[in-house]
């Protein structure tokens, strides 16, 4: 769930006002459409910095349905407990997301360890790790952003390892990331083209004002914040 926390904060993420399309509420919580306005509407009217918190299972949502739609079928996702609602109720939304692109979630499989999303088609296997954005202050988003980048670089040559479900498939990473100031600053600074190309590493940028996802493949340069 995206959330809005009125008051001045180190790691200030502004959101700004854009318009909302139908489906993006079927990748972001109920409450967003609500936050998204009222924060543009305070911003209007000189109120205090709004700070976005921006849910993992979010990201992992509107993640999942980007993969979906380019034929690499979600097999195992990892939901977290979040701060505002249920993971049953951000299954809900997953499940929902999923049968909206014609996709039984019935075969989807809940996981609590290794990649937040597995994902395949005939061609590629997928292993993604997920963030979203906290309240934290700037260092707690930089140690989110190592844990982040650590677990994904952790997954490079582990498909192989699988043996089966790999099989004849080619191995790809992804990190997702909501394109925040300080993640794309991050993303700049110490994940560099030569790592993303050596390890086939795609970054997906999620996009909280529209729920969508902006991929980076390996060989294309971090865009702006």
């Amino acid at each position: 769930m995206t959330k809005a926390i009125s008051k001045p904060h180190p790691n200030e993420q502004l959101l700004q006002a854009a318009p909302l399309s139908e489906a993006a509420g079927s990748l972001r919580s109920p409450a967003a459409f609500f936050i998204i306005r009222a924060a543009a509407e305070l911003r209007a009217l000189g109120a205090p910095t709004v700070i976005v918190i921006i849910s993992e299972n979010d990201v992992v949502i509107a993640t999942t349905v980007w993969l979906a739609r380019r034929g690499i079928r979600p097999i195992r996702v990892c939901l977290v407990t979040p701060v505002t609602g249920t993971r049953y109720e951000d299954k809900q939304r997953l499940q929902a997301a999923l049968a909206a692109e014609g996709i039984d979630p019935s075969n989807l499989h809940a996981v609590t360890t290794g990649p937040d999303i597995i994902a395949k088609s005939a061609e590629e296997y997928w292993q993604v790790e997920c963030k979203g954005v906290g309240s934290g202050v700037q260092s707690t988003q930089r140690n989110n952003f190592d844990r982040a980048l650590a677990s994904t670089v952790s997954y490079f040559g582990s498909a192989v390892e699988i043996g089966v479900e790999c099989e004849n498939r080619q191995p790809v990473l992804g990190l997702a990331l909501p394109k925040s100031r300080d993640y794309i600053a991050q993303l700049r600074r110490r994940v560099r083209p030569s790592l993303r190309r050596t390890i086939n590493l795609w970054l997906l940028l999620y996009e909280p004002s529209t729920g969508k996802v902006e991929s980076v493949a390996p060989d294309q340069s971090v865009p702006g914040p």
